[in-house]
């Protein structure tokens, strides 16, 4: 979790700020960016509509699908869709897990039902057909790079917060100079 990388980044960064010097400060100022980014990412991950479309919005891509490429919805092993062509496609927010096979989890259960609802409201309601062409598509989250140019700026200002009141903190937490 980013509590935990922070709390490591803060107490190994400390003690190597008097020998480590600047490859410490970098190393732990990118893993403590890229724990923060992956973690906001993976937060911000949902599925959406748009118009007539279902929009899968994932870590760093985007996933659009019209109402009327999809035959079938599911949300027994994570929430998704299957296309007319054949092809399933799954959200990371609501992904398959072991659990969730044993036994479904209601909150995907319900978004399922809820999908198969607008479906049958945009007049393309799921009916098992088949269909070759593949109608999805999709791009990079440009919310992506905001998101990892802000992580940076965060753990790094709190790096450098940390390297200039080195000194108090590692008396603080007793870590010798």
């Amino acid at each position: 979790s980013v509590g935990a990388w922070t709390t490591s980044a803060t107490l190994v960064s400390l003690s190597d700020s008097t020998t480590g010097g600047v490859e410490s400060f970098v190393r732990w100022g990118t893993g403590l960016t890229v724990a923060v980014w992956l973690s906001a990412l993976y937060a911000s991950s949902h599925i959406t509509v748009r118009g007539r479309e279902l929009v899968f919005v994932d870590m760093i891509v985007e996933r659009s699908v019209p109402a009327s490429a999809i035959a079938a919805v599911h949300g027994d092993r994570g929430v998704g869709v299957t296309l007319r062509s054949g092809r399933s496609i799954g959200s990371l927010a609501y992904g398959d897990s072991l659990l969730q096979q044993m036994r479904p989890y209601p909150r995907s259960l319900a978004l399922a039902e809820a999908i198969r609802q607008w479906l049958a409201a945009t007049g393309s309601p799921p009916d098992g057909s088949t269909d070759t062409a593949s109608p999805i598509r999709w791009h990079v989250r440009r919310s992506a790079l905001r998101i990892l140019a802000v992580s940076g700026l965060a753990s790094y200002s709190w790096m450098a917060l940390l390297w200039g009141f080195a000194h108090p903190l590692r008396t603080l937490f007793g870590i010798p100079d």
